[in-house]
Order: C-alpha cells, then sequence, then structure tokens
C-alpha cells in the first residue's frame, strides 16, 4: 500500500508564496475533499519554521489545521481569530 503526501508546508509559502489564508485555505479544501471520498490526508510539517523568528505564518496555518483536522464541524477559528494573542 502506498500513501501519498497530500500538502507539505513549504511548498504552500516558500514555493507557491501563498498567505496565511490563501494557504489555510488550500489545506482545508484538500483536507475536505478527502473526507468526501474516506481517503488519508498526509501533511508533512516541518517544525523548524516554527520555532524561528520568521515561523509566525507557519505556526497559525499549522493549529488553525490541526484544529480543524480534528474538529471539522467547529465554527469558530483560533488561530486567525483577531482577539487571539497567544501567536
Amino acid at each position: 500500500m502506498e500513501i501519498h503526501i497530500i500538502i507539505m508546508d513549504r511548498n504552500l509559502k516558500s514555493y507557491r508564496k501563498l498567505a496565511q489564508q490563501e494557504g489555510l485555505n488550500s489545506i482545508l479544501d484538500l483536507l475536505n475533499k478527502c473526507r468526501e471520498v474516506k481517503g488519508i490526508f498526509t501533511l508533512i510539517w516541518h517544525s523548524t519554521p516554527v520555532y524561528k523568528k520568521r515561523g509566525r505564518w507557519f505556526k497559525k496555518v499549522y493549529v488553525e489545521t490541526i484544529t480543524y483536522g480534528a474538529n471539522p464541524n467547529e465554527k469558530n477559528s483560533t488561530a486567525f481569530n483577531d482577539n487571539n494573542n497567544s501567536f
């Protein structure tokens, strides 16, 4: 059995040059498509950028992706909420 990689973090920001919301929308669209066909959503996320100064983009998109992935029916965003100062 082969399990293909669906998304890699660096592809979104470095290669495709997406803004945070564009990157998140791209991920969530693919995640939803995987759910529709009962597929396996495989995400590669490097930890190094998250811990560096420039990692704000990566951390926000990652947290929102994991939050949505765990709770797809949750309507309130956590990572992109203006009242959230954790980033």
